[in-house]
């Protein structure tokens, strides 16, 4: 049992990025203790890259340009996305995640941005599988996060 006003320790967390100049890669790595420092990090290696979140190229070759429309369906989406969004569905559907905070460091752990988690709430939400009051978790919310009830 923690002491009161004890706080919980959160673990390091690491995102690494490519870039590509010339013919030469270089990696970026970033580490911070802080969930906010990791996320930001994300936002912006995601609006350098649309795809994977990873690097200013195609490193994963999946022939998607940035900018090119995706459709809608699933095959035609990046595979990065695609795993995230069924492993997230997964832990929603199954009571792993069970509020805010979950979802935050579930989405920081997979690489992602919390907007990432937002097509997936709001499906279960519809869907009926899932309560909650919020669209898009907030990283800065981690102390009092918002509860998600799974219905059934």
């Amino acid at each position: 049992m923690r002491e009161r006003g004890a706080r919980r320790e959160e673990p390091n967390r690491l995102a690494r990025f490519s870039i590509k100049k010339r013919s030469n890669i270089y990696g970026l790595v970033f580490g911070s203790h802080h969930p906010l420092g990791i996320h930001k990090f994300l936002q912006v290696a995601w609006a350098n890259d649309e795809i994977a979140g990873e690097a200013n190229f195609d490193i994963e070759r999946e022939n998607i340009a940035a900018g090119e429309l995706f459709l809608a369906l699933d095959e035609m989406r990046p595979n990065k996305i695609r795993e995230f969004e069924t492993e997230l569905e997964a832990a929603l559907r199954t009571g792993v995640i069970e509020s805010e905070a979950d979802v935050v460091r579930f989405c920081i752990e997979a690489g992602m941005t919390c907007q990432h988690s937002a097509p997936v709430l709001k499906k279960l939400k519809a869907a009926g599988v899932i309560e909650l009051n919020f669209r898009v978790p907030d990283v800065r919310n981690l102390k009092s996060p918002r509860r998600i009830r799974t219905k059934g």
